[in-house]
């Protein structure tokens, strides 16, 4: 089949180089399809970018006699870990498998730096071709440098590692196809030819196996009584109220200590390092806790996050599943809290409708406390008096949500309302406010972000932070505002779903309003609704990715509140939360030109002393500029958000006279 072809596409497109294509091989037909697809010039899936034309094309074309792009195979379920539902990632897979299972077929795949959605495929392709067949794919990074030349060696290496394998498998096939000499004969009597001496390696690729399931552990119905859950923190306060929630369904749940340098080094050792920084330290809290020798593996098990959409937390059971294989714990099973569980990883759990009632009635409590222990600890008259008041007043939550449910989650917010009230504190020199947000473990978790929170505060700030609610509740409140923004076409029982869920979340907000109110420094919360809709002359209240609109309507909510302090966490590598996070700066500082705005980023490497250079000017210029001092706008005076959406509205009016 005479074929010469290229291909400009990257990120999430390989090619698949035919040296030959036997008439009967299995695939034969698809492959053929494949390749016609790529002559007629059909589109490949939106979810792949573009690349310069001085990368992959001319390495391919110049080493590879036929290419067979991954946009003409047919989607295929294979035996994979990923939960990915984007198409162009199952053709990715079902192409492995194919490649794999095909003697005259290679795999390669060219991923971005950075990318951790090729990070995760890649291990997973890897994997999968080594289980069906001993196959190895290659894998090519690129960046924007135009420089070849590494790329070429790698390709070479390629071609010359395939030639010798076939080399040697032709030898072996002659051997065995001598009359009257056995693969054993040949083997014996020192001759240095026969098919032992080839290696296990070649003698494997001859076999094509079945994948077996990615998850072979399973947590079983009698595991709730067998085995401790050890669930890894984003904030430690949710990570115990998540606990008490899959208490009450009979789950034996403990917290995990706050991870840090120990979590940080094994997260690293076991994770891609292209997989973002929170994903590693989150399983290297798990590996941790299990290297500690507290918890026997074949009785433990691991709670995991579980969100399908374009954040990597889609992807972290099957990362933390090869990460604790690799690292020696096998019979360590996982669960999520995944309703659906593609990959029936827990078919003895899933979480309950009541679990989540209580867990969605338990969070704006802690977010309450919380800001009510950052508005009194920096003013606190006994130091450390506030760290322990907060302490006990979580335990009175904790315990009522275990023990009695929602109900005695609100009673026990009661006794915790009280005894944040007891702290004594002064708050007769108000520090400069400055504005914690990002992406959003690293905002809650003191072990990733180097305690920054602490640091701010001994430097005279007072600090604010986002919301765990806003965060949990986001991908509801999108969903349900795109369906009635845009009259998307949904069924009947999701629409409902999401609209349900998203008033379940004001409910609880009510409820904790009511109670939290008997406290002199708590201010009622804006809502979702109304926070996020701030940011539409920036980006508009329906934008679910990353931390979608919650960071510049954090930022606009709080500036125009007299706030000109601003941090912005992000883990290194994060498209989603660089482009609702650093690509928000200029506008932000067009509109509050007094303002301050740092974006820091981290990742496993990051060192506290870069961080702290960095925090030392932002606390140096609010210093020096006073400028939480700044007087809120008279009234009548417009603020920049309300003059911008006036500027859009009067655009809008003219528009439709035009028309």
């Amino acid at each position: 089949m005479p074929c010469s072809a290229e291909t400009h596409e990257s990120g999430r497109t390989f090619v698949l180089p035919l040296f030959l294509f036997p008439a009967r091989s299995a695939g034969n037909a698809e492959l053929r399809h494949a390749a016609s697809c790529h002559r007629q010039n059909r589109t490949v899936s939106s979810a792949a970018r573009r690349v310069p034309p001085a990368h992959a094309p001319s390495a391919a074309r110049r080493y590879f006699s036929t290419i067979v792009p991954y946009s003409g195979i047919s989607r295929r379920k294979a035996q994979s870990g990923s939960a990915s539902t984007w198409s162009s990632h199952a053709r990715m897979l079902a192409s492995a498998v194919l490649a794999a299972q095909s003697q005259n077929l290679e795999y390669v795949q060219f991923v971005s730096f950075g990318c951790g959605h090729d990070a995760y495929l890649s291990d997973e392709i890897q994997r999968m071709m080594r289980e069906i067949s001993g196959k190895s794919p290659l894998i090519l990074k690129l960046d924007e440098s135009e420089v070849q030349g590494p790329l070429r060696i790698r390709v070479r290496s390629f071609l010359e590692t395939i030639n010798m394998r076939r080399k040697k498998r032709e030898m072996a096939e002659r051997l065995q196809n001598q009359p009257g000499t056995s693969r054993q004969e040949n083997a014996g009597d020192g001759n240095e030819c026969g098919t032992a001496a080839l290696g296990p390696d070649i003698q494997k690729s001859w076999q094509v196996h079945e994948l077996s399931d990615p998850y072979s552990v399973k947590f079983e119905v009698e595991d709730r009584k067998k085995r401790t859950v050890l669930l890894p923190n984003t904030s430690h306060a949710f990570c115990r109220i998540m606990s008490a929630a899959l208490k009450t369904q009979g789950i034996r749940a403990v917290p995990l200590a706050v991870g840090r340098e120990e979590a940080i080094r094994l997260g690293k050792q076991y994770v891609h390092n292209d997989i973002c920084f929170p994903a590693q330290i989150v399983i290297g809290e798990a590996l941790a806790a299990l290297r500690s020798g507290q918890y026997v593996p074949s009785e433990t098990a691991i709670g995991m996050g579980k969100y399908i959409g374009d954040c990597r937390l889609t992807h972290y059971s099957a990362l933390l599943r090869k990460a604790l294989d690799d690292a020696g714990y096998p019979e360590v099973a996982i669960l999520t809290n995944d309703d659906v569980d593609y990959h029936d990883l827990h078919p003895g759990f899933r979480m309950n409708l009541m679990s989540a009632i209580r867990l969605a009635g338990s969070l704006p409590m802690i977010d309450i406390l919380e800001e009510l222990l950052r508005k009194i600890r920096p003013y606190e008259k006994v130091s450390g008096s506030s760290d322990q008041a907060f302490d006990e007043a979580m335990d009175f939550v904790v315990d009522g949500l275990e023990q009695h449910g929602l109900s005695g989650a609100l009673r026990g917010f009661k006794k915790a309302i009280q005894r944040m009230n007891a702290i004594e504190y002064d708050r007769s020199q108000p520090r400069p406010r400055v504005l914690i947000i990002g992406e959003y473990l690293l905002n809650f978790h003191p072990g990733a972000n180097h305690e920054i929170e602490r640091y701010l505060e001994k430097n005279g700030f007072e600090i604010i932070e986002a919301r765990m609610t806003d965060v949990i509740r986001k991908t509801y409140f999108c969903q349900d505002e795109q369906i009635r923004t845009y009259h998307l076409k949904k069924p009947f029982v999701k629409k409902n779903w999401y609209h349900v869920a998203n008033r379940v979340f004001d409910a609880a907000h009510a409820a904790a309003d009511r109670i939290a109110k008997q406290h002199p420094l708590y201010t009622p919360v804006c809502r979702l609704s109304e926070l996020v809709k701030e940011s539409d002359p920036i980006i508009p209240h329906t934008f679910d990715a990353g931390e979608g609109v919650l960071i510049p309507g954090e930022i606009l909510h709080h500036a125009a509140h007299g706030c000109r302090a601003f941090v912005i966490l992000q883990p290194f590598g994060c498209l989603p939360n660089h482009v609702v996070g650093r690509g928000i700066v200029k506008k932000m500082r067009e509109m509050y030109p007094d303002a301050q705005i740092l974006p820091l980023d981290y990742d496993p490497d990051v060192s506290f002393a870069n961080l702290e250079n960095r925090l030392q000017m932002l606390i140096m210029n609010v210093k020096e500029r006073s400028v939480d001092t700044v007087a809120l706008p008279d009234v009548g005076q417009r603020s920049p958000v309300e003059t911008m959406n006036r500027k859009q509205k009067n655009a809008d009016n003219k528009k439709q006279k035009v028309s």
